[in-house]
């Protein structure tokens, strides 16, 4: 299973129209190869606390942004607004493969 972008390469920048300098627009995301015993996809990114996206926004230097996708055997059937820890519970024991891509934002120091 792979999860790429068209946006971004794997360990490379992620463009700021993706972050917080930019428009914080969702970057692109494409998977290939998904198990075909798969029955949902769920994809995971680092946060802020909130729901939906948030680009990256670094105080300072360069950071590493990871995108995990899991292919799943069961549908989780969560109520719209659950918690990663709520996302990770469910998934628990339904995992038939996971992949993920990391890209890299920084900022100069003000």
């Amino acid at each position: 299973m792979r999860l790429e972008s068209s946006a971004f390469a794997a360990q490379q920048l992620i463009p700021p129209i993706y972050t917080c300098d930019g428009a914080d627009h969702s970057p692109p995301l494409h998977w290939h190869d998904i198990p075909p015993e798969t029955i949902s996809l769920a994809l995971i990114c680092n946060d802020f606390g909130r729901l939906g996206y948030g680009g990256p926004c670094p105080p300072s230097g360069v950071h590493g942004y990871v995108f995990k996708l899991y292919a799943l055997d069961t549908w989780l059937g969560l109520k719209p607004g659950a918690s990663k820890v709520q996302v990770e519970q469910a998934m628990a024991g339904h995992i038939l493969e996971q992949t993920e891509l990391v890209g890299c934002y920084g900022r100069s120091r003000s």
